[in-house]
This record gives structure tokens, C-alpha cells and sequence, in this order.
């Protein structure tokens, strides 16, 4: 009996993991973003606690999109979900250089950004979002730029994932929820996708060791039906 409780108890931490969801609203705001990219204003405050005051806007956080070429509605209201295997909604991961350099801007920390909104912010925004498009392999076919134009826009920040990771190709591998920074899932009313976002995950390590264990029981019981 016990068993069986624990793994229904098992089924329902899988369930709520990939059921989670929330409505959001995203914009943006002046002096905070420059062209078709970052930073984006997202409420409610979506991840754990560690944002910096200088990210949390108008009782929202500061986002940068990961899709190049996908559009969105500004402002606008849509389902999200926070991805717990770091993917874009079209299946591609995260890399380990956009999940580090998100890390560093949404704690306050992030070498060369100018916090202070206006068009230094701006500059540093654009700058940021090129880098983050470059990692993804996302050229801008909207605004006509190529990967080779994302990187020289970009170049400041890949030039820190270079140093801090010893090369860009390890900077475009696979995150796989390094540094606690998942993919925000952005989908219409309709259950179409759109542009997805970035945000600090919660409890991931906590999140992570209750999955384990659900899907370690999972196969234990798998195991021994085969058994039997």
C-alpha cells in the first residue's frame, strides 16, 4: 500500500512539472530596449528570487527573446510555461553562453551593461540580444541581419562567454539547466507558439532531486511489473 501510494505521489510531482502554467503579460518599456529585440517586461515575476532591483520594472522582470525571426504581440497577454529541459518551443536548447550571460544581467552582475535606463540601457540591450541570437544560431532574416551581423553586434558579450568558457563553440552547447536558467514558453490563446523568453528557474536543484526520484520510481515499478 505504501508503495503504491508513493507512486502516485511519484505520478503527480511528474504531472505538475509539466502542467505548470501562468498567464503573463509582456512589454516594453522606453529607454529599456533598442530595435526588435530585449530587454522585454514580463509580469508576474516569473523564477526564483535572485533578480537584481535594476531588472524588476513596472512589477515585472526584464527578459531577452531567444527566437530571432519569430514575431509577437506588444503588449499582449499569453499562456507561458517554464521549461524544465531548458528547450525553445520549436525543440532547440538553450545554450550554456545565453543561460550564463542571462544569469549575469538578471542579478545585476553582467560586465559592460549599463543599468540605468536610457539610451545606455538601450545600447546594452541591443548588444546583449545579438549576442544571445548569435548563441542560438538565430540570424534576424526580419531586420535583414545575418549570424555574422548578430555576432559583430554582439561581439562585447560573446567576447566574455569566450573567456569565461575558453571557446564559442562551448559557449553554444547545450545549457542542460546550467547557471538555473530555464526557457519561458510563450503560447496565443490558441495554443500557438510565440516568442520565448528567458527566466531564472526555481528550486532547481530542489525540482531536479523530486523528478529523479519520481522517474527513479517510475522504474522500479516498471522493473517489477516486468518481473512479475
Amino acid at each position: 500500500m505504501k508503495k503504491t501510494l508513493l507512486f502516485a505521489a511519484a505520478l503527480s510531482l511528474i504531472s505538475a512539472a509539466q502542467v505548470m502554467a501562468t498567464t503573463i503579460n509582456i512589454t516594453r518599456y522606453n529607454g529599456y530596449y533598442k530595435s526588435d529585440g530585449g530587454e522585454f517586461n514580463i509580469t508576474p515575476v516569473i523564477g526564483n528570487g535572485d533578480y537584481a532591483s535594476t531588472v524588476l520594472v513596472k512589477g515585472g522582470y526584464e527578459s531577452f527573446c531567444i527566437e530571432a525571426d519569430v514575431n509577437i504581440t506588444i503588449p499582449g497577454t499569453y499562456n507561458a510555461t517554464l521549461s524544465a529541459t531548458d528547450a525553445a518551443a520549436d525543440g532547440k536548447a538553450l545554450s550554456k553562453g545565453t543561460a550564463y550571460l542571462y544569469r549575469k544581467f538578471a542579478t545585476g552582475t553582467l560586465s559592460g551593461y549599463v543599468y540605468v535606463a536610457g539610451l545606455g540601457r538601450e545600447n546594452s540591450a541591443y548588444a546583449l540580444q545579438n549576442a544571445i541570437w548569435y548563441l542560438e544560431g538565430e540570424a534576424d532574416s526580419g531586420a535583414g541581419l545575418t549570424l555574422a551581423q548578430e555576432a559583430i553586434n554582439g561581439s562585447y558579450y560573446l567576447g566574455i562567454v569566450t573567456t569565461y568558457f575558453g571557446s564559442l563553440a562551448i559557449a553554444q552547447a547545450n545549457a542542460n539547466g546550467a547557471f538555473n536558467v530555464g526557457v519561458l514558453n510563450v503560447y496565443r490563446a490558441n495554443g500557438t507558439p510565440t516568442q520565448d523568453q528567458l527566466a531564472l528557474v526555481p528550486d532547481g536543484g530542489a525540482t531536479a532531486i523530486l523528478l529523479g526520484l519520481a522517474l527513479g520510481g517510475l522504474g522500479l515499478v516498471s522493473r517489477r511489473v516486468k518481473r512479475a
